[in-house]
């Protein structure tokens, strides 16, 4: 330490001055890099996720009213029984030309449905159909690309009332 004060007062005025300036400047430059620029980042980092969060929640409450309000709107008949699904499903499969592979009935009082191969547009309109005209909701999916533009899919599928 002593070796540091003695190197210092053999420094000149003008040298004194120009290294505790130099060292202020150091200072300042570490404190603006270390705290001030990652705190605005941050800063700005939480606002954008906190508007974020407004807008998902403004989406969440407008889904929820519009839910209410289909769900105050529905005029569909529950499904009463396993059969009624099951004839549900497979007239509508009929009408848009998929072939059921295998229909099983579920422990959780869903039904197993299997299709072997089929368009997915045409999958897809049919899973909409289901859900928009019957109140049939799909509960578990897998489907499975064939690479000949097919798919195949396994679903469990469950009424509105259990899904």
């Amino acid at each position: 330490m002593n070796n540091i004060i003695k190197w210092w007062f053999d420094r000149d005025e003008r040298e004194r001055l120009l290294l505790s300036v130099m060292c202020l400047m150091l200072l300042l430059f570490l404190l603006y890099f270390i705290l001030y620029l990652p705190l605005k980042q941050q800063r700005t980092d939480l606002h954008y996720q906190y508007q974020a969060a407004i807008s998902d929640a403004q989406i969440i409450n407008s889904a929820l009213l519009e839910a209410t309000k289909i769900k105050e709107n529905d005029t569909r008949q529950p499904l009463t029984a396993d059969v009624d699904m099951r004839q549900v499903i497979s007239r509508s499969a009929q009408k848009l030309g998929l072939t059921l592979t295998r229909l099983q009935p579920d422990q959780t009082s869903g039904l197993n449905v299997w299709v072997d191969s089929v368009e997915a547009p045409v999958f897809y309109t049919w899973i909409i159909e289901l859900q928009n005209q019957n109140g049939i909701y799909v509960a578990r999916a897998s489907l499975n690309n064939d690479n000949n533009g097919l798919i195949r899919v396994q679903l469990l599928l469950k009424s509105g009332a259990n899904a």
